[in-house]
């Protein structure tokens, strides 16, 4: 679902056709030999934008659309299963999606939101493709909570073109499938460790996070963690009349005032972790109840270990 894999993409649709269509094969081989000089998408985003592409970047929209038409139209030709077809439309789409993602992380101002925009998009596009080839497919998605979580409940979120809003999957998906048919669930922690890169497209190696913000959704979770349960803990968003009216302990109280209060700040750790500048780069405030369904909350996090790496 994600843009990240530009090159392993265009490998897979090549390899695809090499199976069903040898000749289209070696039409798409040779119309996007180009991706090949780039040793990571970054480079690639530049060359289209400052470098010797520019000149040629329409052309290449258009040969990545027409392979997409061709892709699309006349795999149903191909024998092949609808999963092996799905999958070969999916990652053509990655390759036009990171196109326009790397363009745009390189063109933009700072501050801009049009390239984190894009990115969402396209996952949510790519739910709309596995719903049209699954028979009511229910589906599972493991991302960051700034992407599942609805960016209208924070600072930033909106649902317009007028000015710079983050849009985002969690948003995108309540709006698309309708908000009685997704849950979103948060995941938060106060301390412990994160799997991350200390810059964007840099080595990744496990970072000791530093305590939650004072008054943060985390830090306050911390606080209420030994009167609520053991660690971890879960509990839904929506406070019912009757929690409202009567909570049954002091610390469910406390929750529901969290729950039902004005917005906090929230810790986002992505790709990368900036201890030292972790106030700007990692925090923003949102509303909690809006923003998920249901937290579950880690009180000491152990760092995720790549696939690769086990």
């Amino acid at each position: 679902m994600h843009v990240d894999s530009l090159f392993e993409s265009k490998k897979a649709v090549i390899q695809f056709l090499e199976t069903h269509d040898p000749e289209f094969a070696a039409e798409v081989r040779d119309r996007l030999a180009y991706i090949d000089k780039f040793k990571t998408a970054h480079e690639y985003g530049d060359a289209m934008v400052h470098g010797d592409l520019r000149h040629i970047s329409g052309h290449i929209q258009d040969v990545l659309t027409k392979i997409q038409s061709r892709l699309q139209w006349g795999s149903d030709k191909y024998e092949c299963s609808d999963v092996e077809r799905l999958a070969a439309e999916q990652n053509c789409e990655v390759v036009i999606a990171a196109d326009e993602y790397y363009r745009k992380s390189v063109s933009e101002p700072p501050g801009s939101r049009a390239s984190w925009n894009t990115r969402d998009q396209h996952m949510t596009t790519s739910l709309l493709r596995i719903q049209a080839h699954l028979d009511d497919p229910k589906m599972v998605i493991w991302a960051h909570n700034s992407h599942v979580g609805d960016s209208t409940a924070t600072n930033r979120g909106g649902i317009g073109f007028e000015r710079n809003e983050t849009w985002n999957l969690g948003q995108m998906t309540r709006a698309t499938f309708g908000a009685d048919k997704v849950w979103i669930v948060g995941q938060y922690t106060n301390t412990g460790h994160v799997t991350a890169a200390s810059s964007w497209g840099g080595p990744h190696r496990a970072h000791a996070l530093k305590p939650a913000l004072p008054d943060s959704y985390e830090e306050q979770l911390h606080r209420l963690q030994p009167a609520i349960g053991p660690d971890p803990f879960h509990f839904r968003t929506a406070v019912s009349p009757e929690q409202a009216a009567a909570p049954e302990t002091a610390a469910e109280a406390q929750l529901v005032g969290l729950l039902r209060g004005e917005a906090r700040l929230q810790r986002w750790v992505g790709v990368n972790y900036k201890p030292e500048t972790e106030r700007q780069s990692h925090y923003g405030e949102l509303m909690l109840s809006q923003c998920y369904d249901q937290i579950v909350y880690i009180d000491t996090t152990s760092a995720l270990t790549p696939v690769a790496e086990t």
